[in-house]
């Protein structure tokens, strides 16, 4: 869930980055996983973390998982790295952003 008071004003990239994780929680959730360096892969990584953590907790933050953690042996920034994923991504801003541009929304 999105608090929409904090995420008032949300960049382009927040939100693709929100995008990638909602659906990657819902797979994990569901016991579905999408292994990989991509995008989709990335944000699998994060949703396992997120999904463990709201096994015990209430409220999970992103901000949680914003710093250094190891994952498979090796240490690394999931936050960051699926947001630079998503900024590199080929998809990113050239396909949906276009599309609604282009319906009037």
């Amino acid at each position: 869930m999105l608090d929409m008071l904090k995420g008032n004003g949300l960049q382009v990239l927040d939100n693709e980055f929100l995008a990638y994780l909602a659906e990657a929680i819902s797979d994990e959730t569901l016991g579905y996983t999408t292994p990989g360096t991509d995008v989709s892969g990335l944000a699998a990584e994060l949703a396992v973390l997120v999904v463990a953590a709201s096994k015990t907790k209430a409220l999970v933050e992103i901000e949680w998982f914003d710093k250094a953690v190891e994952f498979d042996g090796k240490v690394q920034n999931p936050v960051l790295c699926l947001r630079e994923a998503t900024r590199h991504d080929p998809t990113y801003i050239t396909s949906w952003w276009t599309r609604y541009r282009d319906d009037g929304i």
